[in-house]
């Protein structure tokens, strides 16, 4: 493995690097799907260690179906990833297995069936590091995740991609980790990406802590559309009316 491409799969773990390097972002240097397992199977037994934001993990009962437990064979070697996955935003190739592709998404499936050998697919907003993170939880891996803006960042990546199962766990996570200092955050970007359950969560956790959240900083950041979407939150209705 070249030294850029370790760059490219630092940025999948750790706690330091959340965006490629600029050495990485200039370069066009393609990453293996199978080096980033090798990478995160190496790392896995020091999660615990490590200053992480939040362990994201699919349900036992999605890991332990036979057919996400067999996914990861699928691209574990290096020779059977066929298909180059390009993020023109940060000049970054990822090879994966085409059959991955088909399974996890049918965007990707979509995007695969039109692409050329040359160009291969093309994610416009996508990052290597958000891509390659989506992939290893649709087949059953526990990722790691650093920060509230990147747990954000997987959520848009696996709506627009349309993994429904992914974004589910992931926004359980937002739910669970955000706090009153973050619920503007949440709100502005859940609402731009279209993630509309965690919209509505929030605004719902919002409504409960009223007082508490227009006095925090974020409030005032808000858009008019979503200030109005809390007034008429059920949650903070029903505590007028018991005042």
């Amino acid at each position: 493995m070249t030294k850029i491409a370790g760059l490219l799969l630092l940025t999948l773990l750790s706690t330091e690097a959340q965006t490629i390097g600029s050495e990485a972002k200039s370069s066009t240097e393609t990453v293996n799907m199978a080096d980033v397992l090798v990478s995160l199977e190496k790392k896995s037994g020091i999660f615990l260690s490590q200053k992480y934001f939040a362990l994201i993990e699919m349900p036992a009962e999605y890991s332990q179906h036979g057919l996400c437990k067999q996914m990861p064979s699928l691209f574990s070697k290096p020779r059977q990833n066929d298909v180059t996955v390009v993020f023109p935003s940060e000049g970054s190739k990822l090879l994966v297995n085409s059959a991955v592709l088909s399974l996890i998404s049918p965007v990707l499936y979509i995007e695969y069936l039109q692409s050329s050998k040359t160009n291969g697919v093309v994610l416009e907003h996508g990052t290597l590091s958000a891509f390659s993170k989506l992939v290893l939880l649709a087949s059953g891996h526990i990722v790691p995740a650093y920060s509230l803006d990147e747990l954000l960042d997987l959520a848009g990546m696996a709506h627009e991609l349309q993994i429904p199962a992914v974004l589910a766990v992931l926004e359980e996570a937002i739910a669970s980790t955000a706090e009153v200092e973050t619920y503007a955050k949440v709100l502005i970007v859940s609402h731009r990406r279209g993630l509309n359950r965690t919209t509505a969560n929030t605004l719902h956790l919002a409504a409960r802590s009223f007082h508490h959240f227009i006095a925090s900083d974020g409030y005032l950041q808000l858009p008019e559309r979503i200030i109005t979407a809390l007034l008429a939150d059920d949650a903070l209705e029903a505590m007028q009316e018991g005042a």
